[in-house]
């Protein structure tokens, strides 16, 4: 990201002269303050937003010479409120992947750290939860989301405060 500026009006500017640089298979952690803009430069990042000035590239690429469906198809985001729905726990996790083998549903779930919960369960990963996932705790809810994106199997995984419900190890 090389010298952005935004802002939502005139009157307030969210970025000015913004310049950083996210390595490629590193974790990066975007730390602040509540408005502070984090959720605006990850916006910015999958081009929901268009800068007023500056650079985004990827590889030296601007982001803008991508074709937009291929290009926020490498992106998977996990937000703070995971949305569950009523089903099994199999088919939240492997929802709009298509046939996912068991193998690679265990491996999802052991990423996330949430395959020690999901095989106590009477039926493990073929569970039926209740509508928003109701049946499970927050922290369990947001493993299973983040199993959903890690089975993607996307480039890059954003947490837009996905681990709020979860413990700190």
């Amino acid at each position: 990201i090389k010298n952005l500026n935004f802002s939502y009006n005139e009157e307030h500017s969210v970025f000015e002269d913004l310049n950083c640089c996210f390595e490629d298979g590193k974790v990066t952690a975007l730390i602040g303050e509540s408005g502070s803009g984090k959720t605006t430069l990850i916006n910015l990042i999958m081009r929901l937003y268009k800068a007023v000035s500056g650079d985004i590239t990827i590889g030296g690429k601007s982001i803008y010479d991508y074709a937009l469906d291929d290009y926020r198809a490498q992106f998977v985001t996990v937000s703070q409120n995971s949305m569950l729905f009523s089903g099994t726990i199999r088919e939240n996790v492997c929802y709009g992947n298509g046939q996912v083998s068991d193998e690679r549903l265990t491996e999802a779930l052991k990423q996330a750290k949430a395959y020690d919960f999901v095989s106590k369960l009477p039926d493990g990963a073929d569970t039926v939860l209740n509508e928003y996932g109701n049946n499970l705790s927050g922290g369990q809810r947001q493993r299973i989301s983040i199993a959903r994106a890690i089975i993607r199997k996307p480039s890059v995984i954003i947490f837009d405060e996905a681990t709020s419900a979860l413990d700190t190890v």
